[in-house]
């Protein structure tokens, strides 16, 4: 009986550290991204407002984070305090497009709006990103309120927390794939606007691995916590 108390007590432990760094990570890239998204979903708004204001409204669109594959392409600063003969160049890794047109006949407002996401894949897939943020936050919320009731019964591992974690994990995955196909649609979109310009974007796929390598890791640890929890069950009903 001591034995499987301990065991449980040490599982408990572990998926508390654990659930406590994957919120920390998660926590801190979700938010990061919301803010500087926020922020500039709001100006992209206002000017979108402020083109069909005009005689001639436009349509506007942003192309975010273009991977730039010309290497020779680079930007001189200038008003720095520098030594005699010494310069400063900055090289471009990665574009932000701004892509504006004339809008077409009976485009409405909230049309225009929507088209600052590009296509309609792009939209769609922007909706699964949302999604999937949702569900995690859900997940987490669920999981610090099982960890708030039963951290003092030691039964916080349950069925329940498992199947959430590998929610997470999955999650994280999608979330890591949609990402790298908006990117990759944006890519296509941009290559198109800047045929003939010294500008090359890079259009291979780019996956983050890193994140995909979490969301497994999440998923393989689900899963040894899975084993372990069953081990404890066995060994409660054996005794």
């Amino acid at each position: 009986m001591e034995r499987t108390k301990t065991l449980r007590r040490r599982i408990l432990i572990l998926y508390v550290a654990f659930f406590a760094v994957v919120v920390a990570g998660i926590s801190g890239s979700a938010v990061g991204q919301f803010t500087r998204g926020y922020d500039e979903g709001m100006k992209l708004s206002q000017r979108v407002v402020d083109n069909f204001t005009t005689d001639h409204p436009r349509t506007t669109q942003m192309l975010y984070a273009l991977p730039n594959q010309n290497r020779d392409l680079n930007i001189s600063i200038e008003g720095l305090s520098l030594p005699e003969g010494v310069s400063v160049a900055a090289r471009i890794n990665t574009l932000d497009l701004l892509v504006e047109s004339e809008a077409d006949e009976g485009t409405s407002l909230l049309q225009a709006l929507f088209s600052l996401n590009g296509s309609p894949a792009t939209i769609m897939l922007s909706y699964v990103l949302l999604g999937c943020y949702i569900a995690i936050f859900i997940f987490i919320l669920l999981i610090i309120n099982s960890l708030r009731r039963s951290l003092k019964s030691e039964s916080v591992f349950d069925r329940k927390n498992i199947v959430r974690t590998r929610a997470i994990g999955i999650c994280i995955i999608v979330i890591a794939l949609a990402h790298a196909a908006i990117q990759h649609l944006s890519v296509k979109a941009a290559t198109a606007l800047l045929d003939g310009s010294s500008v090359q974007l890079d259009t291979s796929l780019q996956l983050k691995y890193d994140n995909i390598v979490m969301g497994i890791l999440i998923l393989f640890i689900a899963e040894a916590f899975a084993i372990g929890y069953d081990m404890t069950q066995e060994q409660k009903f054996t005794i």
